[in-house]
């Protein structure tokens, strides 16, 4: 269904354009009418453009086939300085990574780098890359990068107005945050899904963006890979799409615009699988551990979270806080218990809150990834004797 995914930046005046690696920057000759495809990088100059984004769509391969799982990355190539790899994307299953290249100055050349598992696999040099365009790059492993076709990027007024937290939200569970009915049958594509055998639910939980991409974002290739919850379903992470594309898809493919989204949920939806899906994989290891500093995690979990949860993270929210919404007694659903047994759940859960409580979105706050990997462990490091004790239930993942 549905930036990996570095955040998108929205547009605004840069003040000057510069031309990096002792290349002037110079009208591009690459058009719009992508009168540059198939050009040798060397025949490519740089233009300058008033945006202080770009995005760069890799498709990377070796002897004709399409290398996933591997880190791209990019640094502006600036005489006299080292490399800087600040930007970066995991490609996917075709090989394919987006990338959103967010900087005041953006316009100039660029290198590339490729490593999976840690591995450098491809480098590459004097990559052309514009303000304000898509580029679309071919990487092959062994040999020259190659831009395929460029166009300018467009971002519509409903896309820059949308929230991402109101999205992630919806990406949970959308007729909570909607306030629309429950949908009582199985989502229209369940039926297509690859994998029939292994997810056998019905009803409403079909209906669950995270049920088929996974609470990681990866779909088939992440956390969901294995198990009850597999659909064979892709991840939303490092699409390639744009926002209309999404939008389109969510309301018709997808047909939550017959189901009762509106447009402007859509399109908060949209911008949270653009902006919000994080790599995870930043954040939470192949174990399923925080990554983060567990004493560093202590402040923000007082700040946001022990008014419900009590220091130890066992107080049931309806005592602490009587009658607030979504809560009951015989609630069970302990942070840790969450972060142990699901830690995608929840990093999501925190960025996004819980729909229809009053749990506060940390996405709304700007959580950083290291604030966020340091309350992970540190939730992840309380009691959960008490819980034991009180026969929690499987986590509702």
């Amino acid at each position: 269904m549905l930036k990996s995914i570095s955040v998108i930046v929205m547009s605004f005046a840069a003040s000057a354009m510069w031309g990096c690696g002792g290349e002037h920057a110079t009208r591009s000759q690459m058009d719009e009418a992508h009168g540059d495809v198939g050009q040798p990088l060397s025949k490519l100059a740089v233009r300058g453009h008033m945006s202080s984004e770009a995005v760069v769509v890799v498709t990377m391969w070796q002897k004709d086939a399409p290398v996933s799982g591997a880190r791209v990355e990019f640094s502006r190539s600036i005489a006299g300085r080292a490399p800087d790899y600040q930007w970066s994307g995991m490609t996917d299953d075709m090989g394919r990574a987006r990338v959103e290249i967010a900087a005041k100055n953006v316009t100039g050349y660029y290198r590339a780098r490729a490593s999976r598992d840690g591995i450098g696999i491809g480098s590459w040099s004097s990559i052309p890359v514009n303000a304000g365009y898509m580029v679309m790059l071919n990487l092959p492993i062994g040999g020259k990068a190659r831009v395929t076709s460029s166009s300018m990027l467009t971002e519509s007024a409903e896309f820059t107005r949308a929230n991402v937290a109101t999205g992630g939200a919806l990406y949970d569970k959308w007729w909570v945050v909607a306030g629309v009915s429950e949908p009582s049958d199985e989502h229209p594509l369940w039926a297509q899904r690859p994998d029939k055998a292994s997810n056998t639910r019905s009803g409403s939980t079909t209906h669950l963006c995270k049920e088929c991409h996974g609470w990681d974002y990866k779909g088939v290739n992440g956390a969901y890979s294995t198990g009850s919850h597999r659909t064979g379903f892709p991840g939303i992470r490092g699409t390639t799409k744009s926002p209309q594309e999404i939008f389109d898809l969510l309301k018709n493919a997808h047909g939550f615009g017959a189901l009762g989204l509106s447009d402007t949920a859509l399109w908060d939806a949209t911008k949270f699988v653009l902006e919000g899906a994080i790599d995870t994989d930043q954040i939470i290891d192949q174990a399923g551990a925080f990554t983060g500093n567990r004493a560093g995690g202590k402040a923000p979990y007082d700040r946001s979270c022990v008014s419900c949860h009590g220091a130890d993270g066992l107080t049931n929210p309806f005592d602490a806080i009587p009658n607030q919404p979504g809560s009951s007694p015989g609630y069970d659903h302990y942070p840790q218990v969450v972060a142990n047994d699901n830690p995608w759940e929840f990093q999501h859960k925190v960025r996004f809150g819980q729909p229809g409580t009053n749990m506060p979105l940390l996405a709304a706050e700007n959580i950083t990834p290291t604030a966020l990997a340091n309350l992970g462990a540190y939730v992840q490091s309380l009691p959960a004797s008490v819980a034991s004790q009180k026969g929690v239930a499987e986590v509702k993942r």
